[in-house]
């Protein structure tokens, strides 16, 4: 290779680079907030909830939302699963 065919290898690799790292921080601020708002709807429901059954399994609003900020969809999961599924309503017994 030539010594400008290195240079524009080199120059294509930092491009590569500099997409990668502003693809990486696009995804980690939709990930953000995709838990911001997953955790808002789980405190707005999770009140709801407290209002019509007069309260909730394991946690209140606010831990709910804070465990949805931390673990995102899994968190989320559990929380549907607690209150909102037909394991819950047919009153089987729920494992955690």
């Amino acid at each position: 290779m030539t010594q400008k065919a290195l240079v524009n290898h080199a120059e294509w690799i930092k491009d590569l680079a500099l997409t990668v790292q502003i693809g990486a921080m696009i995804f980690i601020l939709a990930v953000i907030v995709i838990h911001v708002l997953i955790a808002a709807g789980v405190y707005q429901d999770s009140k709801s909830i407290v209002r019509k059954r007069g309260s909730l399994f394991l946690f209140d609003a606010t831990v709910w939302a804070s465990v949805i900020l931390v673990t995102g969809i899994a968190g989320f999961a559990l929380y549907w699963v607690i209150h909102h599924s037909k394991l819950r309503s047919h009153g089987l017994p729920l494992v955690l």
